[in-house]
């Protein structure tokens, strides 16, 4: 590789004046330990991609330089392995950008293959390419995806990359770890990511023992801020993500701040104010309102609340709840009223100025449908899953919307009691995950009030927080839409 040269971890292209890599200080520090371990717990932007494709590329180089046994084939392997298959495409476009284009020999973008140009004592093993053609092969450098169990098994790499590894359960380390303790290969494993939403992750057991200089371990952790090649204007976008992001997440992602082992209750203090008599509140002239709607199923209550969404901070301008023991008809005629009184009509195209946000199946749905024909301005909203499952994409934002004080909510016993009982907990699954999740301190405590609020504040404007796709109501025999 005459065009290329190693010197203490920076790499030069010859004829240029400035380095294709140079690593900052905490990239240098990882790349001077030989530990067979290494755990990143690195803030996005903070550089975790670039250290691990020039990493495998040192490793790579050295064992260039040596003899191998000549089963080992290719003579050198190197595999990422990525969360999903969506999450794949990060560290295959790190490799594609970053990777010196004299270093490859040929690439294969449908399986995620890098095929290494033969250095030293490796010139001697063949490849076959889809085309038929036979060429020396020097390494190869893969992208795999955990969410195939079977594509964890089967090889032995001389290095292990865990792209996002906070997002891995133990069961895919367990797949993956025999790979990296094959004979005559590396085995070195590195562990990448931002920190884990909860404390009993595996990756903070191994990033503690490099922290503990446990042998054969070495972890370190960085901010965004370390990251020198940032510049001013980037740096100043990420602080504007703390506006997108509830403060504990923008800590999480950016600063690499562990979050705090607690089941913590959706915070509705900060918009709290004091309590008005619901039946007195009438609708304001020139002012603009939406409806959500949590419909009882069973046990549970019919929960109504009406947005004022005129101007921010957005106001609960109304709050109803009806028990399960009244019939439905009363109920439907109910939200009738309710949306009569409520719903403004533009003054020139006589369109509704808002729509009622309701749980229900959609189209096909009674409910849905009844309210449809009457010329409720109706838009369903899937929280019970399939395809267009938003309920925790709707928490999430109304959590946000709360942190920031977007919202004014008057003090309303039953609206505090479910928003108490709403708590940010781990789920356990194929892929262990975060979420909101009801934990019932009683009867009553089913946080109805919650999803009504969140759907009721679904189509406003919630400043920084990630955007939901607009809604059309539907009305009955008429092409309407906003």
């Amino acid at each position: 590789m005459p065009q290329l040269t190693l010197q203490n971890h920076t790499w030069w292209r010859k004829g240029q004046e400035r380095p294709i890599y140079e690593p900052h200080a905490g990239q240098l520090e990882a790349h001077r330990s030989d530990a067979r371990t290494k755990v990143l717990k690195w803030a996005r932007r903070g550089g975790k991609g670039r250290f691990c494709t020039f990493e495998m590329m040192e490793y790579f180089t050295e064992l260039a330089q040596h003899p191998r046994d000549s089963s080992l084939t290719p003579p050198f392997w190197a595999v990422v392995i990525a969360p999903d298959y969506k999450m794949a495409a990060q560290p295959w476009f790190d490799l594609c950008s970053f990777m010196p284009p004299e270093m490859i020999q040929h690439m294969t973008q449908d399986d995620k293959k890098i095929w290494l140009r033969p250095q030293g004592y490796m010139d001697a093993p063949f490849g076959k390419w889809p085309n038929g053609d036979t060429r020396r092969i020097g390494g190869l450098i893969e992208v795999r995806s955990a969410d195939n169990e079977k594509a964890m098994q089967g090889f032995g790499a001389d290095v292990v990359c865990l792209h996002e590894a906070q997002e891995m359960s133990r069961r895919i380390l367990g797949l993956v770890l025999p790979t990296t303790m094959s004979p005559g290969r590396l085995g070195k494993l590195l562990v990448e990511g931002i920190p884990p939403e909860f404390a009993d992750h595996w990756m903070n057991d191994y990033f503690q023992w490099g922290q503990d200089r446990e042998p054969g371990f070495f972890s370190s952790r960085q901010t965004y801020i370390d990251n020198p090649m940032l510049s001013e204007e980037q740096r100043s976008d990420i602080e504007r993500l703390r506006i997108v992001y509830s403060e504990d997440e923008w800590e999480r992602m950016f600063m690499a701040k562990d979050p705090e082992e607690s089941e913590k209750a959706m915070n509705i203090g900060p918009c709290l104010v004091g309590p008005v008599k619901w039946e007195s509140q009438k609708p304001k002239n020139d002012h603009d309102y939406d409806i959500g709607v949590d419909l009882g199923k069973r046990v549970s209550d019919t929960v109504i609340s009406v947005w004022d969404k005129t101007e921010i901070p957005w106001k609960l301008a109304y709050y109803r709840r009806l028990t399960t023991k009244q019939d439905w008809p009363v109920q439907e005629a109910i939200l009738e009223e309710v949306s009569e009184r409520w719903i403004q009509r533009d003054g020139h195209s006589g369109r509704p100025t808002g729509r009622i946000y309701i749980d229900t199946g959609g189209p096909g749905d009674p409910i849905y449908d009844s309210l449809r024909i009457k010329g409720v301005p109706v838009v369903p909203v899937h929280l019970q899953g399939g395809p267009l499952y938003e309920r925790d994409r709707l928490l999430n934002r109304l959590a946000i919307a709360l942190e920031k004080g977007q919202l004014r909510i008057p003090r309303e016993e039953s609206i505090i009691r479910d928003f108490n009982s709403m708590r940010r907990v781990r789920v356990k699954g194929a892929r262990d995950t975060v979420r909101w999740e009801v934990r019932e301190a009683g009867s009553r405590s089913r946080a109805d009030s919650v999803f009504s609020i969140a759907m009721g504040i679904m189509d406003l404007p919630i400043e920084g927080a990630v955007s939901m796709p607009r809604k059309a109501p539907v009305y009955f025999g008429m092409g309407v839409t906003s």
